[in-house]
């Protein structure tokens, strides 16, 4: 169950709350485009416009206050993919061993 929030969503999971912030997000300087990144800094520094790209990308950092998590969306979303494909794999293995009664890899 999600509920909107001035920060993002609310999520909760194992007795954490994950609170989603789209704000949490860190600038990323792209030197493909400069044929020499050393001249380009000093450059730079001297007051030449260069060719970098400024990119803006999720935060991968999680930080926990008491019992809540507060993530990027897209961490949180990497975060359940990852909790789905482990649950999905453990309830596949309970349900080879109680059925057939073999252990799965």
């Amino acid at each position: 169950m999600r509920t909107l929030d001035v920060l993002g969503y609310h999520t909760t999971y194992a007795g954490l709350e994950i609170i989603e912030d789209a704000s949490l997000t860190i600038f990323v300087e792209d030197w493909s485009e400069v044929r020499s990144r050393a001249r380009a800094e000093r450059r730079r520094k001297r007051g030449f416009p260069q060719r970098i790209k400024y990119t803006e990308k999720p935060q991968p950092d999680i930080y926990r206050l008491g019992n809540k998590l507060v993530m990027h969306p897209e961490t949180a979303a990497q975060i359940r993919r990852q909790v789905e494909t482990t649950y999905t794999q453990k309830v596949d293995q309970m349900i080879a061993q109680t059925m057939f009664g073999m252990n799965t890899p």
